[in-house]
């Protein structure tokens, strides 16, 4: 008789582990069926022990356990991820087995796509390699496209993770010169079948690119080179729904644990990403830090026109262009940015800005309207009004122009 420690592979408030007896110590990883609250339910095996050197703990327990029904065990789960869900549930206090389930749809677990063991020897979890790739989509989607030739000429797969299916597809099509029964394709826009034959040809294949949205990406390969995260940035790997994990942390630990690099990509990386990049921990892959337009831009110098806001609120250039679309009845988005009758207050002898005597924040010129019978400067962070006939704090001088 052995006791079988496993995690409920169930979402939202789930305990962290059970304990079951059972007449076969299944090993590490193992995915079976076990009772929960009059309900059958798929676990995942932490670890079993031997019911006879238990003896003590046994008698002191104050409840029963219950048996598991002997069955022939799957594995959906590579070993590297047990591990890696296991450091990120002990530091955000999320059940394991929670951070688990978000890894696959609830057919593939109750259908077990994979029927064979794996090694339950415990990954070594040194520090992450990560890199970065800030660029365009066009140039992320080329340099992606080179570190995939280069991995499938090595006889290696790589995980390529997206926050949405939409990007998936994305990906896919920047992937088209590459044979396509290389590529792998997992996200919730497939029916149940073809996802499952996906899933099952992602396991067969010697080497292949796996693109998965985050939910599908724990295909239990070996011989990953690399996992890819495109759009870093997107706060869709911010879970809003328990488990309330970020998915990067996941994604970075499961690296760690595959001892792969893992590639941080988007048009813009976030502030951490670019903490790490200073601070040495993270290395750039490529790095663009002046991103070229791919729509016509033209900036037009208000100052050239002489016209007061109060006058017109656009550019002559911005009102011909309004007019032409209109006319060829084409739609058109106008963003405003400035808020009042103008962005700040200066000086016009000494050049200085006028700011708030509260916070020291610039000043906007706002009013007349229904509450304001005169003009007056608004601070935008703390809410004070002053008066638009107060003189400059420096000079002073009457002269503030806006």
């Amino acid at each position: 008789m052995f006791l079988v420690h496993v995690y409920p592979l169930l979402r939202g408030v789930a305990p962290h582990t059970l304990t079951y007896f059972s007449q076969v110590a299944y090993p590490r990883g193992a995915v079976v069926m076990a009772k929960l609250r009059n309900r059958e339910v798929p676990v995942m095996v932490a670890h079993a022990e031997s019911a006879k050197s238990a003896r003590s703990r046994l008698r002191r327990q104050d409840h029963e356990l219950s048996p598991i029904k002997q069955q022939a065990p799957y594995f959906p789960f590579h070993i590297a991820l047990v591990s890696a869900a296991e450091k990120i549930a002990a530091e955000t206090a999320v059940p394991p087995g929670a951070l688990l389930e978000i890894f696959m749809g609830k057919h593939l677990v109750k259908e077990g796509p994979a029927e064979k063991e794996h090694s339950a020897d415990a990954p070594t979890m040194g520090a992450p390699d990560r890199r970065a790739v800030q660029a365009s989509i066009q140039e992320r989607d080329e340099a992606l496209h080179t570190l995939t030739r280069e991995l499938l000429a090595q006889k290696k797969s790589i995980l390529i993770v997206t926050p949405t299916r939409h990007e998936v597809m994305r990906v896919s099509r920047a992937l088209s010169s590459i044979p396509q029964e290389h590529i792998v394709l997992l996200h919730s826009g497939l029916t149940a079948r073809t996802l499952k034959t996906e899933w099952m040809r992602a396991q067969d294949k010697s080497a292949c690119v796996v693109v998965a949205s985050q939910s599908y990406a724990a295909v239990p390969r070996t011989d990953y080179g690399m996992l890819y995260l495109d759009s870093s940035s997107s706060a869709h790997y911010s879970r809003e729904v328990r488990p309330l994990v970020d998915m990067r942390q996941c994604f970075e630990a499961y690296a760690a644990a595959l001892d792969v690099p893992i590639v941080y990509a988007d048009t813009v990386l976030d502030i951490a990403q670019h903490k790490a990049l200073a601070d040495g921990t993270m290395a750039d892959v490529l790095m663009r830090t002046r991103l070229t337009p791919t729509a016509p831009l033209s900036i037009v110098d208000r100052r050239a026109e002489k016209v007061r806001a109060q006058v017109s609120p656009v550019s002559t250039p911005t009102l011909v262009h309004i007019q032409e679309s209109l006319a060829a009845q084409e739609s058109l988005f106008v963003l405003c940015g400035r808020r009042g009758l103008s962005s700040g207050i200066i000086c016009g002898d000494c050049k200085v800005a006028l700011t708030c005597t509260h916070c020291e924040a610039p000043l906007i010129l706002i009013g007349p309207n229904a509450t304001l019978k005169a003009p007056h400067f608004f601070c935008r962070r703390c809410g004070t009004r002053r008066s638009s006939e107060d003189r400059c704090a420096l000079c002073p001088s009457w002269k503030l122009e806006a």
